[in-house]
């Protein structure tokens, strides 16, 4: 309420709006009602626009852990090198319309009979999947407190960390490649943004099976970081293929009965287990542990497997 409103009157005001539930909500329209100070005189005017709020996952600063035999805060953008011809071949392409003069290779030119130009230098980016197991049947609990938001709040932080530490990565969730996170070679303050911002609207999906098209991508996708629910027997092929898939896989399984009302025997204890006998570094976590700690604990796995090999 605004107070001694007068002729050309101005005034800037200003309102918090809070939530604790991610997602995009519509702020507005706004209607404001000015009345005289004997309340005899009332009168309204309502606006038309409004104004999107994100509210995206809470994230937490996660510490330097080694991931793919190197630390994730070495910085791994560096020049790469071509690695099929002779070593001539690998610098020089053929001219096209529009480039340089100045870059003509002409020793190149004068053995092939066509104009040819130094390639520029391509720089290497050091990519990392995310992959976010958000079926509904792969958690438990309910609203917030539900091992899902646990999951995604766990998925932004590691997604955030990477980013900033020189990775392109990318958001693969239950349902395939999240649209608006591949990978690109983006600053990490323009990386976050859409990445948090899928986090935000990700939601329990029905489906029973996961999506494997995104697979059937050409190469390996770098670091894959997996954060799982609950895992059946059925799904074994699919985690086997997205070990595979990657040049380093790492998981952090989430032992979903301790987020469920009733109580039980721990099922992700065990995913963890065969996660490793599968040749993956991972490690459970449950609603009392800090994802500061979990993670360490990946990056001890890393140690350790480094100094054996």
């Amino acid at each position: 309420m605004l107070e001694g409103i007068g002729h050309g009157w101005h005034r800037t005001a200003g309102y918090q709006v809070r939530s604790d539930v991610r997602g995009i909500y519509d702020i507005g329209p706004m209607t404001v009602v000015a009345t005289d100070p004997f309340g005899l005189v009332e009168v309204g005017r309502s606006f038309h626009a409004t104004a999107a709020l994100t509210v995206t996952p809470r994230t937490v600063t996660l510490p330097g852990i080694l991931l793919g035999g190197a630390w994730t805060g070495s910085g791994d953008n560096r020049p790469r090198a071509f690695t099929t011809g002779s070593a001539e071949d690998v610098t020089v392409r053929e001219y096209r319309q529009g480039d340089d003069l100045r870059r003509v290779h002409w020793r190149s030119s004068a053995r092939t009979g066509e104009l040819m130009v130094r390639r520029e230098e391509q720089p290497w980016q050091s990519r990392a999947t995310v992959f976010l197991d958000n079926r509904l049947t792969s958690h438990r609990g309910q609203g917030v407190a539900s091992s899902l938001e646990a999951a995604v709040s766990v998925a932004a932080s590691v997604a955030v960390h990477l980013s900033q530490h020189g990775f392109a990565v990318r958001l693969v969730t239950a349902t395939g490649e999240e649209p608006g996170t591949a990978w690109h070679s983006r600053t990490s303050s323009v990386n976050t943004g859409p990445l948090l911002e899928a986090l935000a609207v990700v939601r329990a999906e029905q489906a029973a099976r996961l999506d494997t098209t995104w697979l059937a991508e050409p190469g390996h996708g770098g670091l894959l970081i997996a954060i799982l629910g609950a895992v059946t027997d059925a799904d074994v092929p699919f985690f086997n293929r997205l070990r595979q898939h990657a040049a380093t896989s790492a998981a952090i399984a989430l032992d979903v009965d301790e987020w469920a009302t009733r109580s039980g025997a721990s099922a992700t204890a065990s995913t963890a287990v065969g996660l490793v006998r599968s040749g993956w570094r991972a490690v459970s976590m449950g609603p009392r542990d800090s994802v500061e700690g979990v993670w360490q604990d990946l990056g001890r796995l890393g140690h350790k497997q480094l100094v054996e090999s």
